[in-house]
């Protein structure tokens, strides 16, 4: 995780935290552990950041930049979206940042 969130804040240049877990504030039993966020700011964590490895890329993975990434990751990110928004927090979208085992980062 540490080089894929280096590759990611150097390709966006944003900075990323390590927020940990998030607990929603309506329903104490939804929870998620966020690999990391933008620090849009200083009142807490941003857009998640989820960070994936992936022997190499297929079918299943658009090209650098796209939003075509795996279902199961598409529903992580939305779910960890969902409990930033209960804390107040506006974030619409997350990002998926991928590194292959060929070295590939999108």
């Amino acid at each position: 995780e540490p080089l894929n969130a280096a590759l990611y804040e150097r390709r966006t240049g944003a900075r990323l935290v390590s927020p940990g877990l998030v607990r929603a504030a309506s329903e104490p039993w939804a929870l998620a552990t966020l690999d990391r966020a933008r620090a849009d700011d200083a009142s807490g964590p941003g857009r998640p950041v989820e960070l994936k490895y992936t022997t190499f890329f297929d079918e299943r993975w658009g090209p650098d930049g796209s939003d075509q990434v795996r279902d199961g990751y598409v529903i992580q990110a939305t779910w960890q979206c969902a409990l930033l928004r209960d804390r107040g927090r506006a974030v619409d979208r997350a990002d998926v940042s991928v590194l292959s085992g060929t070295g590939e980062h999108r």
